[in-house]
């Protein structure tokens, strides 16, 4: 993803593969506005080619966990240089980008054991960084596919990384190591849902699924139509909740009613009217297929 998004913007991206045994090389689906070279950096020409490639190179994406660059002895004191064993590097305007997981320290104030040399996936990072606990779902968190920390928090955050590092490089001349993990990047894109469940503001419930934002709210959710699609209903703020009100309800029978109970305007902020509103919009847009509701609420 973040090869790609700087690819989009302009940049010349080259994808580094290493052919598998039939000579082919890894499908990249977010190839889009890339070149690609297959070469394996274990072998001693491949190693040249990649060294003189990442020495004309303004940066470095590496997305592997800790210790794989540093093994094919492409680590960042290689082209930065250090202060002990290589004070020279090989290109120290290098902005090094690498992109993790979890954290390259090993852990951090909302991590209890070290994560670092862990393989995980979208789900896992999810779960450590405390956001998919805020998720709804019946009788536990759903998750929204991989979007969140593989491609929110890891590659937005590790191109805003390298565009910051390439900043200050046009102020000091010198590249740097932009350390990025989809854990920390993740908490980062969700500090405004974490301080609200934090401060217990009623944006979030008490308990999950029951706040405005969290799937608890019957006017901010999802609904099945007759057809098997869905609608989605967002209207928080009082006079879009009175205008879907009255188109909703017109596009219904005139008797339509939970156990005696009818939806008006004036329902929205009666919270323990929410269980019955929800049953009664589900009843509702069951009865009519999505292009149906498209032209009530568009046409």
């Amino acid at each position: 993803m973040a090869g790609m998004v700087l690819a989009d913007f302009g940049a010349e991206v080259v994808r580094i593969d290493r052919p598998d045994s039939n000579g082919s090389v890894t499908p990249d689906v977010l190839a889009r506005g890339k070149r690609s070279i297959a070469v394996d950096p274990k072998t001693p020409s491949g190693y040249k080619v990649v060294l003189k490639l990442v020495e004309q190179a303004d940066v470095l994406i590496d997305p592997f966990r800790p210790g794989v660059m540093e093994r094919l002895k492409l680590g960042p004191e290689v082209f930065l240089g250090n202060s002990f064993s290589n004070p020279k590097g090989a290109n120290e305007k290098l902005i090094y980008a690498r992109l993790a997981g979890f954290s390259r320290t090993g852990g951090c104030s909302f991590m209890k054991r070290p994560h670092k040399d862990m393989a995980g996936h979208d789900l896992n990072y999810l779960a450590v960084s405390g956001v998919l606990s805020m998720f709804p779902g019946e009788g536990k968190p759903e998750f929204p596919l991989n979007l969140l920390a593989d491609f929110g928090g890891g590659g937005l955050v590790c191109v805003l990384g390298i565009l910051l590092g390439l900043i200050d490089r046009s102020r000091s001349g010198l590249g740097q190591v932009v350390n990025t993990d989809m854990v920390t990047g993740l908490r980062y894109l969700a500090t405004w849902p974490l301080l609200l469940s934090h401060l217990r503001l009623p944006v979030f419930g008490d308990t999950r699924a029951t706040g405005l934002l969290d799937g608890g709210c019957p006017f901010y959710n999802i609904y099945t139509c007759a057809d098997g699609q869905w609608v989605s209903v967002g209207c928080l703020e009082p006079q879009f909740f009175r205008l879907f009100v009255e188109h909703f309800l017109k596009a219904l029978p005139q008797d339509l009613a939970i156990d005696g109970w009818r939806l008006t305007a004036d329902n929205q902020h009666d919270r323990d009217s929410w269980p019955r509103m929800k049953k009664l919009l589900e009843k509702g847009f069951q009865l009519r297929p999505r292009d149906y509701w498209t032209e009530v609420f568009h046409g």
